[in-house]
């Protein structure tokens, strides 16, 4: 059987005000309260932040944008501090069964960034996340807070199927599908990623893409591929 958690230190009593020094109290309050606007984000960083007040017009202080995340890492790293402000404030409820749900959503998430990264264009990318941080802020409200851990195949469609990164030198098995591959297979006929990875379940492939093994195309995983 699974032992008992055990801790050394008591669980800590400080509020979100004394964990979090580097943010003002008002980002803390957008992010308890569901407020937060998804394309200010970048706030929460004060190195991006700064950089980005920096190059930004003076007519458009104040205003964010998608443009506002030049990298994957730009984006990465004050959305790990919205889901750190976020894990420890339904701590501080006592709910053990929201934290967890937090946990595994924000570290589900944090894998799907990444893949749609490698796959998709970046700014593309950035769009689809501010979309569907809306949506998530809404359920947040509402109380559910299960939908990080899913994917949204509609706004993927919308934003990203047609952004396809093209990786330059990329040979004829790697993720991304070279452009004569692209324009040679439709989408339904080339292979899920996520089920080749264990992950894509759903029936049919919210990506619209075919559930079969990317190696040999027979309809199992590709770790089954022998």
């Amino acid at each position: 059987s699974i032992p008992p958690f055990v801790a050394n230190n008591p669980p800590s009593k400080s509020s979100l005000f004394d964990l979090f020094p580097f943010l003002e109290a008002s980002q803390l309050l957008e992010i308890a309260r569901h407020e937060l606007r998804p394309a200010d984000l970048y706030k929460l960083d004060s190195r991006f932040r700064d950089r980005a007040d920096i190059n930004r017009p003076d007519d458009s202080k104040g205003k964010s944008s998608a443009k506002d995340y030049p990298s994957l890492h730009s984006f990465l790293t004050p959305l790990f501090t919205y889901f750190r402000v976020l894990s420890a404030f339904a701590t501080s409820s006592g709910d053990a069964e929201a934290t967890r749900v937090i946990a595994d959503g924000s570290a589900h998430y944090y894998e799907h960034l990444v893949d749609l990264h490698q796959r998709y264009e970046w700014l593309a990318v950035v769009k689809y996340h501010l979309q569907y941080h809306l949506i998530r802020r809404r359920d947040m409200v509402n109380g559910d807070y299960s939908g990080w851990g899913r994917t949204d195949g509609d706004l993927m469609n919308r934003f990203l199927y047609s952004r396809v990164r093209i990786h330059p030198n990329s040979g004829s098995k790697c993720d991304s599908p070279s452009p004569k591959s692209k324009s040679s297979k439709p989408l339904g006929e080339q292979p899920c990623f996520n089920f080749n990875k264990g992950e894509c379940t759903t029936v049919p492939c919210p990506e619209g893409r075919a559930h079969k093994c990317r190696l040999c195309g027979r309809d199992h995983t590709e770790k089954k591929c022998k």
